[in-house]
């Protein structure tokens, strides 16, 4: 129950945030909703997040969960062009979540124990760019931790503990390219 609880809740933001996407920019794919507002929210976290250190983002949650709601459910939602990359976008993420919870083991992935120090890093409530917790005085300012920081959102706004947040975002991840 825990593994559709969390797909739902997830799922909820993303289609949420493709709906407003679409609702600005109704001439755009249907496809990008999907992907730019998870960006956005990600860079506007990080520029906040290099002034003030947020540790924790879990108060915001049933603000968002109203906010997508309202929005997925609401009278102005126009779903012509939106049916179908919806659709597809929660089948995949469904079935790579499902595959991630059968299979949880992150050290089996290439870098998944490198990954995973890097989200930690991130999750640990300081301002950016936080120190390394696998080498101390080393801070992360590479471009590449971006995706490591948008996992770390995620795990902050919905109170996961950093293992299931590293399944959870890497079956985003690997839903936004299907």
């Amino acid at each position: 129950i825990r593994f559709f609880l969390l797909w739902s809740l997830v799922s909820l933001h993303v289609v949420g945030g493709a709906i407003l996407f679409r609702r600005f920019f109704p001439r755009e794919s249907p496809w990008l909703g999907f992907v730019i507002p998870a960006l956005i929210v990600t860079l506007v976290m990080n520029f906040i997040e290099h002034m003030i250190a947020i540790p924790s983002l879990r108060l915001l949650m049933p603000f968002t969960i109203v906010g997508s709601l309202w929005l997925i459910c609401g009278k102005r939602t126009h779903w012509r062009g939106l049916r179908l990359p919806t659709g597809i976008f929660l089948g995949c993420f469904l079935f790579t979540l499902f595959l991630r919870a059968i299979y949880p083991d992150i050290s089996a992935a290439r870098d998944g124990i490198y990954d995973l120090q890097f989200i930690a890093s991130f999750c640990m409530g300081q301002t950016l760019p936080v120190e390394s917790i696998w080498v101390p005085p080393l801070k992360l300012i590479y471009y590449y931790s971006f995706g490591h920081y948008g996992c770390s959102i995620l795990i902050r706004l919905f109170g996961l503990d950093i293992g299931t947040g590293f399944n959870v975002g890497a079956a985003l991840i690997s839903a936004w390219i299907y």
